[in-house]
Formats: structure tokens, sequence, C-alpha cells
């Protein structure tokens, strides 16, 4: 079964505030970087449950988090019927996600 992937707003954002970050230390790195994270979500369109649940899953009720890794950072998603929803692209450094 192929799934639909979809980036919320937020994530979108991160991802954003990500690459300016990154941009600002080394331009070419940054273009890289952008290109290839969108590839790894865009893998999740194959069997997204292969990655692992986020650690911070278990504060989540109606979804189950999974989180999978490019890198420094994280992209955390849930899988509702046939549809990869990506909530957000945040540095492993940063946070975790709270519901």
């Amino acid at each position: 079964m192929e799934y639909r992937v979809e980036i919320t707003d937020t994530a979108l954002a991160e991802v954003e505030e990500a690459y300016l970050w990154i941009r600002e230390r080394s331009p070419s790195q940054a273009t890289k970087w952008r290109k290839e994270l969108l590839e790894t979500a865009k893998s999740l369109q194959t069997n997204p449950e292969r990655c692992p649940l986020a650690p911070e899953n278990h504060e989540f009720i109606s979804y189950e988090l999974r989180h999978i890794l490019h890198g420094n950072y994280r992209v955390a998603y849930s899988i509702v019927n046939d549809i990869v929803c990506i909530l957000h692209v945040r540095h492993s450094a940063q946070r975790l996600v709270t519901p």
C-alpha cells in the first residue's frame, strides 16, 4: 500500500527555520539538507510503520506518534488511514513534541 504524505504548516515553518539557520552557516549545505529532508519525508509513502514510535508517543491518545531521523533532525509524524501526516521537524536537541 502506498501512503500519501502531507506536511502541516507547522512542520513546513520548522523546515524553513532550520533551512535559514543552516544557510547562514553554509548555503550549499542548506539546499542539500532541505532536498534530502524532503526525500526522507517522501520515503514514508512506503511502509511508514517501519519507523519507531517517538519517545513522547505515550502522551498522545488519539494517534501514534512516530519519527524518522534525518541527520540531527527528527521528522515526527502520525499515520491516519492512508495518510502520513508530518507534524514537526525538529533538531534532536530541541524539546520533545507535546500534544
